[in-house]
Formats: structure tokens, sequence, C-alpha cells
């Protein structure tokens, strides 16, 4: 985005050109182990930066800027521009990222001569604004939510209003991502609530959300499985960078200003937090959130069933609604948030599986995934991570009666294809079940 990103002000005060980078990690579209031979970005997702790219890319334009796209290891790619045009300096939004930080201290030892700096683009709350040092993160959200919520919160930048000359630069090749990047044009619309990415796109639907009365009703109907202003629909743009929360704290408070707040309104604020608190959450403990204990000490069950897991996947488990979960998930890269809570329950106590394969799934196909707060929140599910109860195990029945008691969603997304069809195939001393 253009508008409240620090970095395009900065480089305007200190540079004379400009080379505008997107780099698509080659990684990105490989698994990660035999057990996860899924890429980690799936096409949705990566359909959604692809337009978000375009999107910005047009935008450069009124500059005489844009932005080259290239795909392969970032540090290799990274070194080369290096070399090629002598660059001398490197900014970058500061990331939560733990295999990007590693790569971000690489390139920095690699190349001692080029003055590298980042910059807060994607938090309520910069480094130095906290009340704590990041080592004295409250362990739970409660506490951090009360030390921050009355902090004041600075103004949105404008978009700049110049920017340094383009470096002239002509990729060698061009792009060809290893996936499918071409889909229905319907795909990121009705059924995921995401219309497409970009900045354009996000402040279309941020003035339409607040032009309607929907921010007064979140608190009640947030939780609702599916529906385009029953959640504020705010995450896909706020992860990929398309909005930042400074922004939409702006919008919410000129919304109260004119409607009034409420228990809502607040609540939306509250939301927000939330993702404040794991974005710090993630950067204080680095590899601790992708580990099996998480931030406990105490030894936890490792396990993996893989018809188990596939079933899960597949939407094809005796629960009629997780099954429709993951059909939807599956066919639009979107869940609801007490959707993702109730299908990572499943998994973990249900199921009895290692919480972090459902958050590597969650990862390849969420549309709006964010590091910090998918793997947070499966932290929390499985009581490895802020939650001070030790994990939440939900009743699925009692859920499927609190949010589709007339199972319309189920009957939507075809919760029952499977419902019927047990959950092994093999018994405990792998005998057929037959």
């Amino acid at each position: 985005r253009l508008e409240d990103n620090e970095i395009f002000h900065q480089v305007g005060q200190q540079l004379d050109e400009l080379l505008i980078v997107y780099i698509f990690d080659s990684a990105w579209f490989r698994g990660s182990s035999p057990r996860h031979e899924a890429p980690t970005l799936g096409q949705y997702r990566c359909q959604f930066i692809l337009d978000s790219l375009h999107a910005l890319n047009q935008r450069l334009k009124a500059y005489e800027q844009r932005i080259v796209i290239l795909c392969g290891d970032p540090l290799e790619e990274i070194d080369r521009l290096i070399t090629q045009h002598d660059i001398t300096h490197i900014l970058r939004s500061q990331t939560v990222g733990l295999h990007e930080n590693r790569q971000w201290q690489t390139l920095k030892q690699q190349h001692p001569k080029v003055q590298c700096d980042q910059t807060f683009t994607h938090t309520l709350w910069h480094y130095d604004d906290l009340p704590f040092a990041l080592s004295e993160l409250p362990k739970h959200f409660t506490s951090f939510r009360k030390q921050l919520e009355t902090l004041s919160l600075r103004k949105p930048l404008a978009q700049p209003s110049y920017l340094p000359l383009a470096l002239d630069h002509t990729p060698s090749i061009e792009l060809v991502l290893p996936i499918n990047q071409h889909l229905p044009n319907d795909s990121l619309s009705e059924n995921s609530g995401w219309h497409k990415g970009g900045e354009p796109a996000a402040h279309e639907h941020i003035q339409r959300y607040f032009s309607s009365s929907a921010p007064s009703h979140y608190k009640e109907t947030r939780n609702a499985l599916e529906g385009q202003t029953l959640s504020s629909k705010w995450s896909a743009w706020l992860s990929h960078g398309n909005l930042s929360p400074i922004q939409l704290m702006q919008q919410l408070k000129q919304y109260e200003q004119n409607h009034g707040a409420n228990d809502s309104t607040y609540w939306l604020f509250f939301e927000l937090l939330w993702r404040e608190y794991f974005q710090w959450y993630a950067l204080a403990h680095g590899k601790h959130v992708f580990t099996a204990r998480g931030l406990n000490k105490a030894p936890v069950r490792c396990c993996f069933y893989p018809e188990r897991f596939k079933r899960w996947s597949q939407g094809a488990t005796p629960y009629p609604l997780v099954n429709a979960l993951m059909n939807q998930l599956n066919a639009t890269g979107y869940m609801s948030n007490r959707g993702r809570q109730i299908a990572a329950s499943c998994l973990i106590y249900d199921l009895g599986i290692d919480w972090r394969y459902g958050a590597k799934y969650f990862e390849e196909k969420l549309i709006d995934y964010d590091v910090a707060s998918n793997w947070g929140n499966w932290q929390y599910i499985a009581g490895v991570g802020a939650d001070p109860r030790g994990g939440r195990h939900f009743d699925l029945a009692k859920q499927t009666q609190q949010y589709d008691p007339k199972r319309e969603f189920i009957l939507r997304w075809q919760g029952n294809a499977h419902a019927d069809e047990p959950l092994d195939s093999l018994d405990a001393a792998d005998w057929p079940i037959l």
C-alpha cells in the first residue's frame, strides 16, 4: 500500500533512486516435509497477493515507478540485485516471521556495507511505544490489553507526495510461478467475503462496512459461520498489508463519533488488540511459536494419524459441522473465526493429532493467513500458548446446536456426505474395521 506506509516516506528522504521489489520465495511452493507435501502458499492466497501487487503497480504509475516481481531464493535474488545495481540501502517492513527474520540477519551479515533498515507498518504501536520490554511481554492477553488499550495512537500517514526515480531494472525472465495463478472470477467474492486483493479494494470494503450499521452489531453477529456483513472481513487486507490497523482505528473512531460507541464497536477494537498481541507474541517467542510444546515446559503428545488427518482436511470425519467448515475452507480460502476454533479443537482433542499439522494446513489454505495470528491461535486452542485455561476443547454437538441449529450451513457445504463413515479403517492392532 501507499497510504500509512512509513517506508515510502523514508525512501523519499534518503535515496535518489529506488527499486521496489517483491519476491515470491520458491520455498513457498514446496512441501516442507514428507508429511507436508502441499505447498506453503495455496492458490487462493497466491491470487490475492498477485491482485495486491497489480493494484500497487497501478498506483505507482502516478509516481513513474513500478514494482519488480521475482520468484526464487530471496537471499540469492537480493544478492544479485545488490551486485547488479550497486545497492547501498535496503528497507523492508518489520515482520514477525521466524524464517524471514533469519533471512534478514543472514543478508546483513553477507552485506555489511549495505545499510539495512526496517520499520513497523503492520501494528498499532511501534516497539518504542510499548510500556514494557519485549522480553517482559505479558503471558496472557488480558494483562496486555489492560496495559495498551488506553495508549494513544498516532494518526495514519498520507500517501507520499513523491518517490525517488525508478532504478532501471528489467528482469531477465518473465515471472512464472509454480502454481495455478488463474482462478474463477467469482472464487474470492460471494463465498469468501473478500473480493480481491489490493489497496483500492480494501478501501472500498472499509467504506462499505462503515457506511452500514454492521459495526454497531458486530459483537452479536461475529460468531456466525458465514455472511458478508456479520463479521468485519478485514483480515485478508490486513494480513497482506493493503490496510494498516491504524487506518481501521481511525475509521472506527469516526464511526463512533457519528453513530455512538457501544459494546460492538469496542469489540472491533478488542479484536484488533488480539491481533496486536499475537504480533508481539510471535516476535518475542520466535521458534517456540512453532514447537509442539510451545511455551509449556511439560511434554505434550505429538501424534500423527495419516488417515484421520486426511479425513479432517478433506471434510470426511464423523462430525458434520467440521466437515462443512473444511469443505468451505477448501473451496473458498475462507473460514470464520468461530469455525477455525471448532475445526482446531476437533483435530487436537477429538482426533488426537499434533496441533502443528492443522496450523500448517491453515497456512496453505487461508487467504488471510497471518503467521502470528494463525500459529498463536492454534497454540491457544492446544493449550501450549497464551491461554491461561490450558486449551479449549469444544463440544461439537453443542457448537452445532448453537451456531447451526437448522443445519443450513452443514447442508450448504455438504457436511453430511461422509459423516456415517468410520473414522478409522483399522483398529488398534491394525486389523481392518469391517
